[in-house]
């Protein structure tokens, strides 16, 4: 009796230990994660943020290079877009009026309620407030990692 629970649990433990093996070993595309080329995915925050910086170029003249450079020495983006000669206040109403129209297909289509779409649009005036007052760290140097850690 105690032969056959020694032989039904290593049994079990060599089915799990290969199932386990069989899908670790699955390729990063196969699971879901990435473009199937390797590549990770960007998140959809990344595509935002990128409209953002396009919209913030567009109206002040800068390219991003710069609105970076300038976000890096310790500028907000309302500094940097009023240093420029641009209105915080109008890109936001421009964002904010793209993203209306946006939702506003949604709710035509009826993939939303209005009033959810009223409280995007709420929402996303406020997280605009405050992407243009934060004030964004400096990317710490790029390199080995001996030379950035050396002395600490």
């Amino acid at each position: 009796m105690k032969t056959k629970r020694l032989v039904l649990f290593v049994t079990t433990a060599m089915l799990i230990l290969s199932l386990a093996g069989f899908a670790s070993a699955q390729d990063v595309g196969q699971r879901g994660r990435g473009d199937g080329f390797g590549r990770p995915r960007r998140a959809p925050i990344h595509k935002s943020i990128r409209h953002i910086f396009d919209v913030i170029a567009e109206a002040t003249g800068l390219d991003s290079h710069e609105i970076r450079q300038q976000l890096a020495d310790g500028a907000t983006l309302a500094e940097v877009i009023t240093n420029a000669g641009a209105s915080v206040e109008d890109i936001k109403s421009d964002l904010l009026a793209q993203l209306t129209e946006r939702l506003n297909e949604a709710v035509a289509n009826g993939r939303m309620t209005q009033a959810l779409a009223d409280g995007l649009v709420a929402e996303a005036s406020v997280r605009l407030d405050r992407l243009f007052e934060r004030e964004f760290p400096s990317r710490p140097e790029r390199g080995p990692v001996r030379e950035r850690f050396d002395g600490v």
